[in-house]
C-alpha cells in the first residue's frame, strides 16, 4: 500500500450531534465502533518533520477515533497522521483510502488509540 501525505481536502467531523455517555455507562466513547480490520500505514510528526513511519492493522473504528495494532508499541500523546486501506470502493476501479490526522490517546503494548481531528477519503495512490 502506497500513500501521499498532505493537508488538502481535510474535513472536521462535526460531533455536536453526538449525546455524551450515550450507549454503555461504562464506555467513554459516544460514537460507536466499528470492528473493521484492514491495513493502515502511519506516520508520527513533530511540527513539519517526520518522526516514524510505520503498518498496522485496525481492530475498530468509528468517527471520531481508530484503534490498531502495530508491530512496536507507541506512545501517548504524539501527533500522527494514518492512511487507512478502505474496505469499500465509492463505485468505480480505483480503491479508497481514509486519511486521517489525530493524537495518540491509550496506548496498551502494542494497540494505539487514536482521537481524529481531521479526516477525509481519498482514491488510493498508485
Amino acid at each position: 500500500m502506497s500513500a501521499t501525505w498532505g493537508n488538502a481536502g481535510f474535513w472536521k467531523a462535526d460531533r455536536s450531534q453526538s449525546p455524551a455517555g450515550a450507549g454503555d455507562r461504562n464506555e467513554r466513547r459516544s460514537d460507536k465502533r466499528y470492528p473493521i480490520r484492514t491495513e493502515l500505514v502511519y506516520r508520527i510528526t513533530r511540527g513539519r518533520k517526520t518522526i516514524k513511519v510505520g503498518h498496522g492493522l485496525t481492530i475498530d473504528m468509528s468517527s471520531a477515533g481508530v484503534l490498531f495494532k502495530s508491530r512496536v508499541p507507541l506512545v501517548r500523546g504524539l501527533k500522527i497522521e494514518l492512511c487507512i486501506k478502505w474496505p469499500a470502493s465509492a463505485g468505480g476501479p480505483t480503491p479508497l483510502e481514509l486519511y486521517a490526522e489525530g493524537r495518540t490517546v491509550r496506548v496498551e503494548r502494542n494497540h494505539t488509540a487514536v482521537q481524529i481531528r481531521k479526516s477525509a477519503f481519498r482514491g488510493q495512490q498508485v
